[in-house]
């Protein structure tokens, strides 16, 4: 019964994936990395249910989509030219990431092993990330930037992956007591389905993408 329902509030991605589906053909390029990012985390939930309810090992799959999402996130933080024209910053992003995966999975453990160092480091480069965006936002946004896609966006990942970090250390900390993690991940799960929201109502307010007439 618990597996169901964290099954459930898992698939509030759903609104954000149906959303975006609709909406896609009206959305500029910019913020495809961002929709494949939910779409992702969408098909990985189903799937990762599916082989618990099988008794299979989930592990090799989540690990796999934590490479895939964290690299996707960071094309969309390019898309928003964070990193203005530095694009070594954004190689070299990339290439932690990527390294700090293979070293985890393949060398201090395998890839069907549940690890929290990459979880770990990869949270963190997304907070930083998001906070750095959010200053760029607060001088550049004109309006109401309660309904900018970016803020919401960047807000939602900050709040998620902020938890992460801090799940993941009480996770792998052998003195906290079973009822206390039981009670962190139940607050996780909220969060997460809060997150998802939040991305549903970004999308939703994702601008359309402008249309140019050549002249004549």
């Amino acid at each position: 019964m618990q597996q169901v329902q964290n099954f459930i509030l898992s698939q509030s991605i759903l609104l954000a994936c149906v959303i975006g589906l609709f909406r896609w053909s009206s959305i500029g390029s910019t913020f495809r990395p961002f929709l494949l990012y939910c779409f992702l985390d969408c098909f990985t939930e189903i799937t990762v249910y599916i082989l618990i309810v099988k008794h299979i090992n989930p592990c090799f799959i989540i690990n796999i989509y934590l490479l895939l999402s964290s690299l996707l996130l960071l094309w969309q933080f390019s898309n928003w030219h964070i990193f203005s024209k530095k694009l070594s910053v954004l190689q070299v992003l990339a290439f932690i990431i990527m390294v700090t995966w293979g070293v985890d999975y393949f060398i201090l453990h395998q890839l069907s092993d549940n690890s929290g160092f990459f979880r770990i480091v990869y949270s963190f480069i997304l907070v930083m990330l998001s906070i750095t965006s959010l200053n760029k936002l607060i001088t550049l946004v004109d309006g109401n930037i309660l309904k900018d896609s970016r803020f919401l966006i960047c807000v939602a990942l900050i709040v998620f992956f902020t938890f992460n970090i801090f799940i993941e250390i009480i996770y792998f900390n052998s003195s906290s007591s079973i009822i206390f993690k039981e009670n962190v991940f139940d607050i996780k799960r909220i969060i997460n389905v809060f997150a998802n929201l939040v991305f549903a109502l970004a999308v939703l307010w994702i601008p359309k993408k402008k249309n140019f007439i050549m002249p004549y």
